[in-house]
């Protein structure tokens, strides 16, 4: 059997419209979704640029005009991000320069106060140190001219004393002087080239008499008698006078004094060393006695003395770009190592 089926033109009518609006609508759509997608985009852009978020980037959108608009925010993120970086370098190098001028103005006003600390300090230490001096110039010369006339012999042992006291006058001035130029940077130093080992054999046999009065021996030895250093030669040899003087002070009657000079492994130092068996010194007094006028418990107890000559040989032995320290225990015995730099 052959049933037809016949579609009248009102059916076809409306299927033809669906048929030519659906691909219209389907374009509609999908240009709609691009459309919100990159407005979307473009307003989250915006607000993580309103936020702060200059790293934040634009994709690539599929509409000209978007993507230009899009491509243009991201130059300028990129502009201020750079803008900003450069700002932020700045402030930092500021800040940097100004942490650098503040410690400087520090380094200044402690510079400052410390200048005026051995200003004072200096002017009251020359202040007690002349007082003995001055007392026994005044007492001789008044001494001299009481009473009736005396005899020349009277005259002249007062007039020694009074030079001798004059002289140990000047000769602390001097040291005290030294010291403090030398603190600043500004010791007065004739520098030239110098056989070390010449300056100290003769120091030493300067000491011989000296040591003799307490039957004490000095032994001295050179592993290079060739070694010149470039040096104030008379202030030099005021250091070792000083070291030599020191051990012969504090040793005991029978002692015997080691004196030493080598070359460091390098040749770039020679080395003195100045070794005692006499009342030593501890630790703290190692460490101290390059104070002016310092003097420990048992060296007051056990000897006179200013307490000047060790900074005075400090300070030229720094004047010098070399070192010099104490070593020791109470009671055992103390040694002085001096290292000077050796010329090229």
């Amino acid at each position: 059997m052959i049933t037809s089926t016949i579609i009248s033109g009102k059916t076809l009518l409306p299927i033809a419209i669906g048929l030519i609006l659906i691909p219209g609508l389907l374009v509609t759509l999908l240009v709609s979704t691009r459309l919100t997608r990159s407005v979307g985009a473009l307003n989250q852009a915006a607000k993580a640029y309103t936020s702060g978020d200059l790293e934040f980037r634009t994709e690539l959108l599929f509409e000209r005009e978007f993507a230009d608009l899009g491509h243009t925010l991201n130059q300028m993120a990129e502009e201020l991000l750079l803008r900003r970086q450069a700002a932020e370098n700045s402030q930092v190098s500021l800040e940097s320069q100004v942490r650098a001028r503040t410690l400087e103005l520090e380094s200044l006003n402690k510079q400052l106060e410390s200048h005026d600390r051995t200003r004072r300090q200096l002017l009251a230490d020359i202040s007690h140190e002349l007082r003995t001096p001055l007392t026994v110039i005044q007492g001789e010369s008044e001494m001299a001219l009481r009473g009736g006339a005396k005899s020349t012999e009277e005259y002249r042992d007062a007039l020694t004393r009074v030079r001798e006291q004059t002289l140990h006058t000047a000769r602390l001035v001097d040291d005290v002087l030294f010291v403090a130029r030398a603190e600043e940077g500004k010791a007065r130093i004739d520098k030239q080239p110098v056989v070390l080992a010449e300056v100290l054999s003769s120091v030493c046999r300067d000491f011989q008499t000296v040591a003799a009065g307490k039957d004490i021996e000095i032994n001295d030895s050179y592993t290079d008698k060739n070694a010149v250093v470039v040096v104030d030669k008379g202030r030099l040899r005021q250091v070792f006078s000083v070291l030599l003087d020191n051990a012969i002070r504090y040793s005991h009657v029978g002692d015997s004094i080691q004196v030493d000079m080598s070359l460091s492994a390098d040749d770039e130092k020679v080395e003195i060393t100045v070794t005692d068996q006499g009342i030593g010194l501890s630790e703290k007094e190692a460490q101290q006695a390059f104070y002016r006028f310092y003097r420990g418990d048992n060296a007051e107890r056990y000897a006179e003395g200013t307490g000047l000559g060790l900074p005075v040989a400090k300070a030229i032995v720094d004047a010098h770009n070399g070192e010099i320290f104490l070593s020791g225990d109470s009671g055992k015995g103390a040694r002085a190592t001096v290292r000077i730099p050796v010329a090229n």
